[in-house]
């Protein structure tokens, strides 16, 4: 981990041995965050001036295949998931590719085998220097007139 605060994580993956130039190398690692990571209550959207919580992954090196997922504790079942791809640090829609995530159906929202609500992205060649990202609204957010 590079940096870290209340609301964002920088981190590495590092290779060691590290990788040659055109040496392909698959992994995935899971992520699970601290408690308070994200905002479970309108109260909590207001106190952090959000419409909506967000995960992102910024892009940084090639990629043959992007996979994110979110999964909900029950506690916090969203009315509504959604993707979304920035332009780099900011929240600017780079619209070429948030359409061709649309058109390539690379996005689902659905429950698990646990019955656990998730949103994932699976993108194909993902552009680097985006940020591809799931955006989500807690269920008692959109009750008390809040979301975007």
């Amino acid at each position: 981990m590079i940096r870290a605060d209340q609301r964002q994580c920088y981190w590495n993956i590092n290779f060691v041995p590290a990788l040659k130039e055109g040496q392909v190398v698959s992994y995935r690692y899971r992520q699970k965050t601290l408690p308070g990571a994200f905002a479970r209550s309108l109260q909590e959207m207001r106190a952090h001036n959000l419409e909506y919580e967000f995960f992102s992954n910024h892009v940084t090196y090639p990629t043959e295949k992007l996979q994110i997922r979110v999964t909900f504790a029950p506690e916090i079942t969203p009315r509504r998931i959604g993707y979304d791809v920035w332009l780099g640090s900011g929240r600017t829609r780079h619209m070429g590719e948030y359409a061709r995530v649309q058109t390539d159906r690379d996005f689902e929202s659905n429950r698990d085998a646990d019955n656990k609500v998730y949103g994932q992205l699976q993108v194909a060649y993902p552009i680097q220097g985006l940020r591809y990202v799931i955006t989500w609204v807690p269920e008692n957010c959109l009750a008390a007139g809040g979301g975007k």
